[in-house]
């Protein structure tokens, strides 16, 4: 249970840190669209391939994983957000002043 926990968190470090290297990469290329689905088809492949060796652990593994990743995409919007600030007024429909 443990183990799948921990693949959980890693699987979702990789899917996440590598949607948030993608993005930060698409500025500086020449065919953004072409960065991002490159980078969506290899990310859902390693995603789905821990999750296939996963499976033999059962369903109960596999929930367990899925939970660890989707706890590292609030930690990691969580950190990203820390890091380009809060949104301002301008940012909430508000006036600009």
């Amino acid at each position: 249970m443990f183990i799948a926990f921990l693949a959980g968190i890693l699987l979702g470090i990789l899917y996440f840190g590598g949607l948030y290297v993608t993005v930060n990469h698409m500025k500086r290329t020449r065919h953004p669209a072409l960065l991002m689905m490159g980078s969506f088809i290899f990310r859902m492949a390693v995603l789905l391939f821990g999750f296939y060796l996963l499976r033999n652990g059962g369903a109960y593994h596999m929930i367990i994983a899925l939970f660890a990743v989707i706890l590292v995409k609030f930690v990691m919007v969580a950190m990203v957000r820390r890091t380009i600030g809060k949104p301002g007024p301008e940012d909430k429909g508000g006036e600009k002043t």
